[in-house]
């Protein structure tokens, strides 16, 4: 094997020398998290916190204690400290929408020298700036990575920013940190191949000065999920308040109509061509389908937040008559895979037939309702034309954890975009 260059090999001893010396700093600042089933006395989950500006408030990501958030009476947060010292910590706040919870723990803990207890770092940072991240690694002990910030996530709802280290699972909830030990962020998510995301420290701030500078430890009243609540729909409000402010929705030609497509920035949008075919018939379908990477996490299986919009053009190329086509032809309707019937009521639909800029369509408009959040709803709304003997547009919306109001909005909104070529 070659040897590599004197440059290399000493920046690489560098970066060693610099993550030796600064886990030694900072370690002691870092802490296990496990959520206890109270039942069973096991572990359900674990993950990382650090000690924010005071050493009795550790912080973690909202989906490592989730389940304390939506069930608190099965579960409890336990931390343990690098010399193996446990105790309760007790939820503070919540920032759903950025994954922050702020935790109080640690009054055992008061005796323990070492402390170290993290601050926000002053200064901009650009990309190529070295970050080390420091977290609880398959809840085996607490690790430190290095790698590069890359910056704010692109095309995106959420503040989040790119690191070219290795988060790994148990690392979640861990603090990123520049060479001086200042923090820059909050570990929360990896895709693997050292693409991983951190929740920018302004987020921790704001929550923070919100809460813990007032010094008060108010338990929300009507339990956290109301809390949940609030901000899911403040969330969804302020999507669709940003699509509503687009003076004009980009289109795209989709041959019987000009659609809405490009409407933001965060919106993916692709389409495709197939022909189905069946003993009876063949009809050649044109898909185009518009999606957010965004999701709100409340607990595993209910993700809510995802805007999803869905065209299809049928067009018939066997059936002999319009009657026959339009029989043949199913309505799809869109409703959530991330969402398990536990946390939703069956839709409570309306259809009526509605003249849409001119073309005759059926409108089919569903709300499901979530469970725990008297004022969510998931909304599936479909759009079918009937005025064109030979096509049949089907046209599909989905949000889940949003408000009636915000629905009918965006609903009403959409079919004003839309434009016929007839």
């Amino acid at each position: 094997m070659k040897n590599l260059p004197h440059s290399v090999e000493e920046n690489a001893s560098v970066i060693v020398s610099l993550g030796k010396d600064l886990y030694s700093k900072v370690n002691k600042g870092v802490y296990r998290i496990h959520v206890i089933d109270m039942v069973s006395s096991k572990k359900a989950s674990a993950g990382s916190a650090f000690f924010f500006r005071r050493d009795d408030i550790l912080i973690t990501n909202y989906h490592v204690v989730s389940q304390v958030v939506n069930y608190p009476d099965n579960y409890e947060i336990r931390w343990i400290s690098p010399s193996g010292k446990e105790g309760i910590a007790r939820l503070y706040a919540i920032d759903l929408i950025h994954d922050i919870s702020i935790l109080k723990c640690c009054d055992e803990l008061h005796n323990e020298e070492g402390v170290f207890v993290f601050d926000a770092r002053k200064e901009d940072i650009s990309k190529g700036f070295k970050i080390f991240s420091l977290g609880n690694l398959f809840d085996r002990g607490v690790i430190i990575v290095d790698g590069l910030y890359n910056g704010i996530v692109e095309n995106s709802w959420y503040n989040r920013f790119l690191f070219s280290g290795a988060i790994n699972p148990g690392m979640s909830g861990g603090p990123a940190i520049d060479v001086n030990g200042n923090l820059i962020g909050i570990n929360v998510a990896t895709e693997g191949n050292n693409v991983s995301y951190i929740v920018p420290t302004k987020f921790l701030v704001e929550l923070y000065e919100n809460t813990v500078e007032n010094d008060e430890y108010n338990p929300p009243s009507e339990g956290w999920l109301d809390v949940v609540e609030k901000q899911v729909a403040q969330y969804t409000h302020k999507i669709v308040e940003r699509l509503l402010a687009i003076k004009e929705w980009p289109k795209t030609d989709f041959d019987i109509a000009l659609l809405p497509a490009d409407i933001d920035p965060a919106l993916n949008v692709w389409t495709q061509n197939q022909d189905v075919r069946d003993s009876d018939a063949k009809q050649r379908i044109k898909v185009m389908k518009i999606y957010n990477n965004d999701y709100i996490f409340v607990v595993p299986d209910l993700l809510l937040g995802r805007l999803l919009i869905d065209y299809y053009l049928i067009t018939s190329l066997g059936y002999h008559n319009a009657v026959q086509f339009y029989k043949a032809t199913p309505i799809n309707m869109l409703y959530s895979p991330w969402i398990t019937d536990k946390h939703i009521a069956p839709p409570v639909c309306k259809s009526d037939f509605v003249d849409v800029n001119g073309v005759n369509c059926k409108l089919f408009f569903c709300m499901r309702p979530l469970r725990e959040f008297k004022s969510l709803y998931e909304l599936s709304f479909s759009l079918v034309s009937l005025d064109f003997p030979k096509q049949i547009l089907n046209s599909d919306i989905n949000i889940s954890g949003i408000t009636k109001e915000d629905a009918i909005r965006l609903v009403e909104r959409f079919l004003k975009e839309i434009t016929w070529k007839r």
